[in-house]
């Protein structure tokens, strides 16, 4: 599983519109190591699903200012590798330009 980075909800408008994820949105991250160059999911708070990748510009933990690009985005939910792939919904709480907190976490069946 990737390292990830935790946003909350309303952060998700952004990155799932091809922005790249900022410090200030981050609320969270795994434990693993966050290096830079390698690649980590951006999940919302609240549902265990990632719905965005990218490669990790530099460590917040290490962070001396609360600013700064922290992932360049390379896939997101609804982006057109999304749309080639059948345009599955992982779970409820994926709307189409953002997403939610969904209790469950887990997949549709």
């Amino acid at each position: 599983a990737l390292p990830f980075f935790v946003v909350a909800q309303p952060v998700s408008k952004f990155v799932c519109g091809g922005a790249d994820l900022m410090l200030p949105g981050v609320r969270g991250m795994s434990h693993e190591s966050l290096k830079v160059g390698s690649l980590a999911a951006v999940k919302v708070a609240g549902n265990a699903l990632p719905f965005a990748v990218g490669v990790v510009l530099f460590d917040p933990a290490t962070a001396t200012v609360a600013e700064g690009r922290v992932l360049q985005l390379l896939q997101t939910y609804c982006d057109g590798l999304w749309e080639a792939g059948g345009e599955f919904q992982p779970n409820s709480g994926f709307e189409a330009d953002q997403v939610h907190p969904f209790e469950d976490g887990g997949v549709c069946g």
